[in-house]
């Protein structure tokens, strides 16, 4: 992607850009942490290490929301109080919830085993209390391309995922039902689904954009005229869907690099996922699951996660953990 960057910064001055690093710098910075990830995680011990570290510190985090939302604190969503309201810590929570529902699997100590359990099912409940509907379908396709991958872990995947549903849903009543129905972006009847038509607009007037300019998009660093949605923003700089946002800004081009690149790297890490004994599977499997369900729900109604500094940090840790674990089959 950094060459179709370098391409598009000209486009972006010639014409007006006034922030030439709104799109990249959390990419660049991101390249940056995987370097020092990669020189950190060198060893397996090293690696495991790290998966002990990340769980820690997110048990300690969930910990730390669910404290704060039982004291009063959280969001308000059409009068529903949520425990948070921050997308890369719950898609963070998104990865923690599979990568703890896969260790309880796989971890032998029995005291172990219910820890991962805890933490799994504290992070399921979180993501489904959140109330947000992109983090709803992160989870759900992370959930079911799990139980396509742990097919002997099938039975305690549903019963975490049915009683974690089920909790919410009694907890919440009749809202729970009303957020996912909103799930239907044709509708914008219910006050659950107002935003919907705005969403819907946007990514038409983007559209009409791209095709003014298709083959080289935009540029980097500016804004769209926004005639759908006056009330919600005059103009925008970035498209809540991932593949139409890269097209705008970087082109036909650019747009194919994005592709690309992101099934190069799910092959990637299926490859190495089936090259590793069943022990030491958790950690590429885990990445693989939650980075494809990222990129399936960037195809909707969310911008893509390179634009946040957070979420390209952890997915710098997914990959310079997994390339340290591939080893391990070879030791």
């Amino acid at each position: 992607m950094t060459g179709v960057q370098t391409c598009a910064l000209p486009i972006c001055a010639l014409h007006g850009g006034t922030n030439l690093f709104f799109d990249w710098r959390a990419l660049a910075l991101g390249i940056g942490m995987f370097v020092v990830f990669a020189l950190w995680v060198q060893t397996p011990a090293a690696a495991r290490s790290a998966m002990y570290l990340f769980a820690g510190f997110m048990a300690l985090r969930i910990g730390m929301i669910y404290a704060s939302f039982l004291r009063g604190g959280g969001d308000v969503i059409v009068g529903v109080r949520i425990p948070v309201f921050d997308g890369p810590t719950l898609s963070a929570i998104v990865f923690t919830a599979v990568l703890a529902l896969w260790m309880s699997g796989c971890d032998h100590g029995r005291w172990r085993k219910l820890l991962w359990m805890t933490l799994s099912a504290a992070a399921y409940l979180l993501v489904l209390l959140c109330f947000r509907r992109t983090f709803w379908t992160e989870l759900g396709v992370a959930t079911g391309l799990l139980l396509l991958l742990r097919k002997q872990q099938r039975k305690r995947t549903l019963l975490l995922a049915t009683v974690a549903v089920a909790a919410v849903a009694l907890t919440l009543g009749p809202a729970f039902y009303q957020r996912l129905q909103s799930l239907d972006f044709t509708s914008g009847e219910s006050e659950f689904s107002q935003g919907n038509p705005d969403h819907v607009g946007e990514l038409l007037d983007a559209w009409e954009q791209v095709q003014r300019q298709p083959i080289l998009g935009i540029g980097l660093g500016r804004s769209y005229p926004t005639l759908r949605i006056q009330e919600w923003k005059e103009e925008s700089v970035m498209v809540h869907n991932a593949p139409l946002h890269v097209w705008l800004k970087y082109g036909l081009v650019g747009l194919g690099c994005y592709v690309w690149f992101h099934f190069a790297v799910f092959r990637w890490l299926q490859r190495r996922h089936r090259a590793l004994l069943p022990e030491d599977r958790v950690w590429p499997g885990a990445a693989l699951v939650y980075l494809v369900a990222q990129f399936a729900v960037s195809l909707g109604f969310t911008p893509w996660p390179y634009s946040s500094v957070q979420s390209i940090t952890l997915i710098a840790l997914l990959l310079a953990v997994a390339i340290t674990e591939i080893g391990r089959a070879h030791v």
